[in-house]
């Protein structure tokens, strides 16, 4: 016995004496498996469970997350339609990981029956029976279910409901619940008493010394017999508070109070005013602005010095300025006391610089480059230069413009842009340069209205087409008067899930000073984008496009390079770029004075950013007007795009189903940006 003592004594307390209990290997993963899961798949369950398993790997692979993640499975199950649903587990180590077996007792899924209502008159039947039915689960196969936490939660929510329409008495209670013998269905039965309904009778004002009590009376007359509840009292004080702040009354208060009668509903509500000084703004100072002039500022906001204070005022100002983009906070105060004051304008600029680097690809353009250069705030004045340098492996094209958004003071947006484009096509290259004065205006924001004139000389080079139709080779310069209103209510212009758009151009060419080209340009583009389903994952996108250009005056023939041409990665997608159409006898396109395109586009959502489509194209190009419905031709095709921010990158496949000895069977594409 000493002996062992002695031992214990001078034994290394790091080290396990003999027979010691061994500490466990840690774990280095886990595995998961499932039982009796036959109406939802495991990855759903594990799914619901996501944060659960994440935490299972973080911690250690503990028992208390495998429990956490059986609890979240079962709620999954129970929140689609299986009140009865266990999910159990066990658990053991093998091979140095842990393994959890998840043991699913389903139960019968339930539907809910017939929802029987006492004592509801303010409410229909059918409304009532709503607050037990989550939103969309009626959608379901079969639905709609019982989903316990709905069902507990439906009094509170018909309560709220009541409180809405005036019956700040009622009484809903606890939903009565019915299973039918093997709790297949459930029916429930809600008693309710709704009590009277509160109305507003009389609104009355208390301090009223220096403005109109009538304009005060106009502003809460709308409340006057609507339902009472209690958010009406903040209603009427905002709104009394809204005609005091126009009328130059910024520190005006107004304390509210009410008087119910139970028996007859009616509500009096008494607004208590305390007036304030009717303010006058003697100065404008504008404050934290470095690039921006004051003068600017100024010009944006609709208060003056000797103004009085007006909130509407103030709050047009504020959006008048955010919306210049300039600016990435804005605070309106007044400095002082009395009457009058000083409007004084903080202000965090917004950068103005910004440098844009964007890589495409086209079938046809192959890749392509973009550079940009923008300042938003030439000089302080709001005013903006770009300069933009795009190459691709046909071509090259340099822009510098600037931009008024606000041209002498007014919602008017002039943009005067210089050009130049190079630009290699199947049977030319085509060369411009020029420039343009140009002005836009929104009138809506879905409406907006451009024009203007532009001088550019249009050169062609390259020739192919063959002798014949060598009078269509000619330099001409192009002095030109345009008009083009746009509607466009899609919801995003790269990658829209409903909306629709419109957009005219008419274009008159004349033979005046530099002009060289008479003629008659119109262009007629619409899209329309319509979801199949309540989350807008089925889409069918309808495109049409047309154009007709007519030489008039002196001129005889419109030049090549003017002309219409068809076919390609956004247009009819059985033909390659341009080749759709009229050609020379050796097959190269020249082109016509009529174009149209039709297109018809199921898109499919994959999961995620990823969608598929299957397309159908038709389109011509009429060598004059006279032909202009002539020679259809079709496209048939699949494809995939990819959303990115900027567009989605396409791959499309497109078959001709009416091929002609010079047709390619098949076309494929690989772009940037949706057809159409």
């Amino acid at each position: 016995m000493l002996a062992a003592l002695l031992i214990a004594l001078v034994q290394d307390p790091a080290q396990p004496g003999p027979g010691a209990a061994q500490e466990p290997a840690a774990l280095e993963g886990y595995e998961l498996h499932f039982r009796g899961n036959d109406s939802i798949s495991q990855r759903d369950l594990e799914k619901a469970a996501v944060d659960e398993l994440y935490d299972l790997e973080r911690k250690g692979y503990r028992r208390a997350e495998v429990d956490d993640a059986a609890f979240m499975m079962e709620s999954y199950y129970r929140s689609l339609g299986w009140p009865d649903a266990r999910v159990r587990y066990k658990t053991k180590r093998s091979g140095g990981k842990l393994q959890a077996t998840f043991i699913v007792q389903e139960g019968p899924r339930c539907k809910l029956g017939q929802v029987r209502v006492w004592g509801a008159q303010a409410l229909t039947k059918d409304q009532v029976r709503g607050f037990f039915i989550p939103a969309g689960s009626d959608l379901l196969e079969g639905g709609p279910y019982y989903f316990a936490s709905t069902v507990s939660g439906a009094a509170g929510g018909i309560t709220a409901a009541y409180w809405g329409i005036g019956y700040l008495d009622a009484v809903v209670e606890a939903p009565e619940l019915s299973f039918n013998a093997d709790r297949t269905q459930v029916e429930a039965l809600v008693r309710i008493r709704e009590g009277v309904q509160y109305r507003i009778r009389k609104i009355e004002f208390e301090g009223v010394e220096r403005l109109p009590l009538a304009a005060l009376e106009a502003a809460v007359d709308p409340l006057r017999g609507k339902p009472f509840f209690p958010r009406r009292a903040f209603e009427a004080r905002t709104a009394a508070l809204t005609v005091y702040g126009n009328e130059g009354f910024p520190d005006a208060a107004i304390q509210t109070t009410e008087e119910r009668n139970p028996e007859t509903g009616a509500v009096r509500l008494s607004l208590q005013v305390t007036e304030g000084p009717q303010v006058t703004i003697t100065g404008v100072e504008v404050r934290g602005n470095v690039r921006t002039t004051a003068a600017f500022v100024r010009e944006r906001i609709k208060l003056r010095k000797g103004d009085l204070y007006s909130q509407k005022k103030e709050h047009s100002s504020f959006r008048s300025m955010f919306e210049t983009g300039l600016f990435a906070r804005i605070d309106f105060s007044l400095e002082g006391e009395g009457e009058e004051r000083t409007l004084v304008i903080q202000v965090e600029e917004a950068k103005a610089k910004e440098v844009m680097i964007e890589p495409g690809y086209g079938s046809y353009e192959g890749a392509r480059l973009e550079f940009g250069f923008r300042e938003r705030n030439i000089f302080g004045t709001g005013r903006q230069f770009r300069s933009v340098l795009e190459m691709s492996q046909v071509g090259y094209s340099a822009l510098v413009g600037v931009t008024d958004p606000w041209f002498v003071g007014s919602d008017v947006e002039m943009d005067i842009p210089v050009f130049f484009r190079r630009r290699r096509e199947p049977s030319f290259t085509r060369e411009e340069f020029g420039g343009a004065l140009m002005f836009s205006k929104e009138f809506t924001k879905d409406f907006a209205l451009a024009g203007g004139l532009s001088l550019r000389q249009s050169n062609v080079s390259s020739v192919q087409v063959r002798p014949g139709t060598g009078s269509l080779a000619e330099d001409v310069s192009i002095l030109s008067l345009a008009v083009e209103p746009t509607w466009d209510s899609r919801n995003d212009v790269f990658n829209p899930t409903h909306g629709s758009m419109a957009r005219f151009q008419v274009e008159r060419g004349l033979d005046a000073w530099i002009g060289e080209l008479e003629f008659v340009r119109a262009r007629l583009s619409l899209a329309k984008i319509l979801p199949l389903n309540e989350r807008e994952k089925t889409l069918l996108a309808a495109g049409f496009r047309t154009g007709v250009i007519v030489p008039t005056g002196g001129t005889a023939e419109i030049p090549l390079q003017e002309r219409f041409f068809n076919g390609g990665e956004s247009s009819v997608r059985s033909f390659d770029e341009s080749e759709l159409g009229p050609l020379d006898p050796f097959g190269e396109p020249i082109g016509g004075e009529t174009f149209t395109t039709i297109n018809l586009e199921l898109r499919q959502s994959l999961g995620g950013n990823l969608w598929c489509g299957a397309f159908v194209d038709a389109g011509n190009v009429g060598l004059t007007t006279s032909d202009y419905l002539d020679d259809f031709r079709y496209g048939l095709g699949l494809g995939l795009r990819y959303l990115l921010p900027v567009g989605a990158v396409r791959l499309d496949f497109g078959y001709n189903p009416d091929q002609r000895p010079v047709d390619e069977s098949f076309q494929v594409f690989v772009s940037v940006g949706m057809a159409f």
